[in-house]
C-alpha cells in the first residue's frame, strides 16, 4: 500500500478487511458517508508466509460464526476467532489469515468449533487458501452414580449423581454431570481417560478408559463414584431473569445434596426484597412469614437437585438502579458436613429497557475499570432470551475464560432450566448447551422467554494489579448465528510491595507549579498519602526531593529546573511505590 491510509479519509465510517486479490496479503476496503468516496487499498505481498482458512459448519452454523482457530508454525502459536464483525459498520471477510514471517510449514492447525468438537490437522503448507469442514464428531455420554456395591457398573437402585466435575485426558476438556447425573461430550478418535476433579466427599476408583474409533459413533460409558466421607452437605442457590420495574420475571430456587447421604426433614427459605412479590411457583410454599417463604422436604437424597422455578413481580415501589437482594438459606436435621454453602444472596439492580442477550459481573467493581481485589470471587450472570417468533428447542452458551482466571476454582452456581450440559476445554472455553429446552418466544410467553446461566470463578493467585479481566459471551438459539453480547470488564487492583502504582501528575508538561497524586486504580478517595515524592533527571541523577505529611494532592514548584525530562518516585506508609514522568518546559 503506497497510499498513506493513516490520514484524513474524509467522512469514513467502516472498514472490511480480506485478500481481495488473492495474493497472499490483506487489503482493505474503506466506506464513507454523505455521498463520499469509498477506497479501497491492495496490501502489496512482502515475502513473508501465510495462510488463508475458510471454515465450513456442519453440526455448527454453516458459517462457524464463533469457532476458534490456532494456528502453530515456527514453534508459535497464534489464535483467532471467526466472527466478521469488528466494530461499528464493519465486516470482514468469514475466511481467516494468519501471517507466518518466515515458517514455511504449518505444525498443526486446530479448530474448536461451536458446536464443542475439536478437530485438529498437521503438517501443512504455508501460501495457500484452504478450506476445512467440521468433521461429524463422536459423542460419548452417560452418567456419574454412586456405585455402592464397589463393581463399576451401575445396578438398578443405585444413585445418579449431579454436578460432579470431571476431566478428559489427554486433551483436558472438563465436565460436569447434570440433571439426573447426566453428561454428553463431543471428541475427534482416540484414547482417552476420565479423572474426578478434587472433591472432598466422592472418589473414582474404577478407572475410566475409553477408546475412540472413526467419526460420528457414540459411546455410552457410566462413571462410578464410591464415598470417602459419610454425611450430607446441603447447598442453595439462587438467580432471576432481568428484574424489570412494573413487570414479571421468572427466578429459581435450586436446593441440592452434594453430600453422601440422605438430608432428612430439609427446609428451604427465600428471603425477597422489599418492592418485589411473589406470584406462584411450581412446587407451592408450605408457610410464609412476611416476605419469607418456607418448603419442607421430608428427605433431599444424596446427589439430588431440587429446582424450584418462581413467577415474581417487580412493583413501582422500586426505581430503576435500585439494588435489591433475593436471600435464601438451607438446613436439615443433624450435622451437616458443610455450612458455608447453605445461605445464599443473589444481588442485582433494577432495570428499565435492557438488552435480553447479555452478561453481567457481580462485583461491578470501582469506577468505569470496574477495580477489585484480586482475592475477589466474581460472579458471571449469563441471560438470554427468544425474541423470535417460534420456540427454541437448544441454546449454546460459549463464554472464553479470560487466562488471568483461575480455570480450577469454576463453579456452577444456578441455571434457570435443567438438563444442560458442560465443558471447559484446554483453551477455557466454557461451553453450555441446554438441550430441548423449548424455550418459548417473547410474543406467546414473555416472561418465560428467558433465561439464565450463573457461575463464579477467582482471578489467579499471581494476577498483577493492572491486569484488565474482560468477558464476553456468545449465545446461539438452535442453529442460527450467535448472538454476540456485551463485554464486562474488572480490573485488578495494586496491592503489595511488589507492585507499582502510578502518579497523577498535571499539568504535563509544566513550566512552574505542578500537582502530583498517588494512583492505586481505586476511586479518588481511596488515592495513597505519600510521605516522600523524589524526583532524578534523565541519567538517574537526584535533583529534588519532596516531603509530605497530609495532603493528599502536593503542588510542587519546580520552576528552577533545567527543560527537559524528570522522573518521579513517589512512596506511601506501607512502602509502596508510584511512578512517574514530567515534561519540564
Amino acid at each position: 500500500m503506497d497510499e498513506a491510509i493513516a490520514t484524513d479519509l474524509g467522512l469514513d465510517c467502516g472498514q472490511a478487511w480480506a485478500d481481495h486479490n488473492k495474493d497472499g496479503s490483506l487489503d482493505v476496503m474503506i466506506s464513507t458517508h454523505s455521498g463520499q468516496e469509498d477506497h479501497l487499498y491492495c496490501g502489496k505481498p512482502n515475502g513473508k508466509h501465510w495462510i488463508n482458512i475458510k471454515l465450513v459448519g456442519v453440526v455448527s452454523n454453516p458459517e462457524a460464526i464463533g469457532a476458534r482457530i490456532a494456528v502453530l508454525a515456527g514453534g508459535k502459536w497464534q489464535y483467532r476467532q471467526n466472527h466478521p464483525i469488528s466494530g461499528l459498520g464493519s465486516q470482514n471477510s468469514f475466511r481467516q489469515h494468519f501471517g507466518l514471517g518466515d515458517a514455511t510449514l504449518i505444525e498443526k492447525i486446530e479448530v474448536l468449533w461451536p458446536s464443542g468438537y475439536k478437530q485438529s490437522i498437521s503438517n501443512i503448507q504455508t501460501n495457500q487458501f484452504i478450506t476445512l469442514t467440521e468433521e461429524a464428531a463422536n459423542r460419548v455420554n452417560g452418567f456419574a452414580f454412586s456405585d455402592d456395591n464397589n463393581n463399576c457398573i451401575w445396578n438398578e437402585g443405585e444413585m445418579k449423581l449431579e454436578g460432579m466435575n470431571f476431566n478428559l485426558s489427554p486433551v483436558n476438556i472438563k465436565f460436569s454431570s447434570g440433571y439426573a447425573g447426566i453428561y454428553n461430550i463431543g471428541v475427534a478418535a482416540g484414547s482417552y481417560s476420565v479423572q474426578l476433579e478434587s472433591n472432598e466427599f466422592w472418589n473414582l476408583n474404577c478407572p475410566v478408559n475409553i477408546d475412540v474409533l472413526g467419526s460420528n459413533n457414540i459411546y455410552n460409558v457410566n462413571l462410578p463414584l464410591v464415598k470417602s466421607q459419610n454425611g450430607y452437605d446441603l447447598k442453595i442457590n439462587t438467580g432471576t431473569t432481568a428484574w424489570r420495574r412494573g413487570f414479571a420475571s421468572e427466578s429459581v430456587v435450586q436446593c441440592s445434596n452434594i453430600g453422601t447421604a440422605d438430608a432428612i426433614n430439609s427446609r428451604i427459605e427465600l428471603t425477597y426484597p422489599q418492592g418485589i412479590v411473589l406470584k406462584s411457583a411450581d412446587i407451592m410454599w408450605d408457610a410464609q412469614i412476611g416476605n419469607t417463604y418456607l418448603w419442607y422436604i421430608d428427605t433431599m437424597k444424596a446427589g439430588a437437585f431440587l429446582n424450584i422455578q418462581l413467577r415474581d413481580s417487580v412493583t413501582l415501589d422500586l426505581k430503576v438502579g435500585d439494588e435489591v437482594t433475593l436471600s435464601s438459606y438451607t438446613t436439615a436435621d443433624g450435622q451437616d458436613l458443610r455450612i458455608t454453602n447453605n445461605t445464599y444472596e443473589f444481588a442485582a439492580n433494577i432495570v428499565g429497557a435492557i438488552d435480553p442477550n447479555d452478561i453481567l459481573v457481580t462485583p461491578r467493581g470501582k469506577g468505569a475499570e470496574g477495580f477489585i481485589a484480586k482475592e475477589q470471587t466474581l460472579k458471571y450472570h449469563i441471560r438470554f432470551q427468544n425474541v423470535g417468533s417460534y420456540y427454541a428447542s437448544r441454546v449454546v452458551l460459549e463464554n472464553r475464560l479470560s487466562p488471568h482466571l483461575d480455570w480450577s476454582s469454576f463453579k456452577i452456581e444456578s441455571a434457570s432450566h435443567e438438563g444442560y450440559d458442560i465443558s471447559i476445554d484446554d483453551k477455557g472455553m466454557l461451553r453450555v448447551v441446554f438441550n430441548n429446552i423449548e424455550l418459548p418466544d417473547s410474543t406467546q410467553n414473555e416472561a418465560g422467554s428467558h433465561g439464565f446461566f450463573i457461575y463464579s470463578i477467582r482471578p489467579r493467585s499471581d494476577v498483577k494489579g493492572g491486569t484488565k479481566i474482560e468477558n464476553s459471551v456468545l449465545i446461539s438459539f438452535d442453529y442460527e448465528d450467535p448472538l454476540m453480547s456485551n463485554v464486562v470488564v474488572n480490573t485488578i487492583k495494586y496491592t503489595g510491595n511488589s507492585e507499582n502504582g502510578s502518579l497523577i501528575i498535571f499539568p504535563n508538561p509544566v513550566i512552574d507549579y505542578v500537582n502530583i497524586a498517588g494512583d492505586t486504580g481505586n476511586m479518588l478517595q481511596e488515592i495513597p498519602l505519600l510521605h516522600t515524592i523524589r524526583i532524578v533527571n534523565g541519567t538517574g541523577a537526584p535533583v529534588a526531593e519532596i516531603k509530605n505529611t497530609e495532603d493528599y494532592k502536593i503542588t510542587a514548584h519546580i520552576g528552577i529546573l533545567d527543560a527537559g525530562v524528570y522522573y518521579l518516585t513517589g512512596y506511601d506508609k506501607e512502602g509502596h511505590q508510584y511512578t512517574g514522568k514530567i515534561v519540564k518546559q
